[in-house]
């Protein structure tokens, strides 16, 4: 049986992103049919603008919202009060997959972000986390430091804008498109499945979150 497959517009600091990956993994562990993810990187801010910030209303909510969700789900969840850049990590991301060791530098970034409270934004972190997941720390730092995966980044960025895709997660599958997580049913409903393979609780049952923030309320195409 051949795998679906999905692609996912994303960010490393958004929530959404996170708990979607999460979710995923867990909707994909023991599943004879599998699910071939093409992730695809989506700055929400992007240099020079400044980075997202934590504390104004529509981010903070939205995050909140998702709080909840992951607190219901029992997923980790305790970004940093600082938002960073995320294009360094897309960078890295990119360079993961080149040596063939994107899903665990993948999982790593998400991770160092909301529950390790790191910055993603700075090259010394990056190079541990890289160092982690199996890449050479001193070949990233070089990569990193002279911006060898940037053209690649604001490409994948312009190319998501001109596709019309405002925000992140974006889900297509099966020639269809899912902006924004909400309620993680929503999610299992886009799947096509009828058994949300999750834990019951309230955030997850009914809630929605806020809309979702898009590249153009925080930066500017450059």
């Amino acid at each position: 049986m051949s795998a679906r497959q999905i692609r996912i517009t994303y960010d490393y600091v958004d929530p959404g992103s996170y708990l979607a990956a999460r979710l995923l993994d867990r909707w994909t562990a023991g599943r004879a049919r599998k699910l071939e993810i093409s992730w695809v990187p989506l700055e929400l801010s992007a240099p020079p603008s400044l980075p997202v910030d934590a504390r104004a209303p529509e981010w903070s909510a939205m995050s909140g919202a998702m709080r909840r969700h992951a607190a219901a789900l029992g997923i980790p969840f305790s970004p940093p009060p600082r938002i960073p850049w995320s294009r360094k990590a897309h960078e890295l991301a990119l360079h993961a997959r080149e040596r063939g060791c994107f899903d665990s530098v993948h999982r790593a970034l998400f991770e160092a972000h909301f529950t390790g409270s790191e910055d993603i934004g700075r090259i010394d972190a990056l190079a541990d986390i890289a160092a982690a997941g199996g890449l050479d720390p001193g070949e990233v730092r070089t990569v990193l430091g002279v911006d060898r995966y940037r053209p690649e980044v604001e490409r994948l960025r312009r190319a998501a804008r001109r596709a019309g895709i405002r925000g992140v997660p974006t889900f297509e599958l099966d020639g269809a498109r899912l902006e924004g997580l909400g309620a993680p049913s929503a999610l299992w409903r886009f799947l096509g499945t009828e058994v949300d393979p999750t834990p019951a609780g309230p955030a997850a049952a009914g809630e929605e979150s806020p809309r979702r923030l898009g590249p153009g309320d925080r930066s500017r195409e450059g």
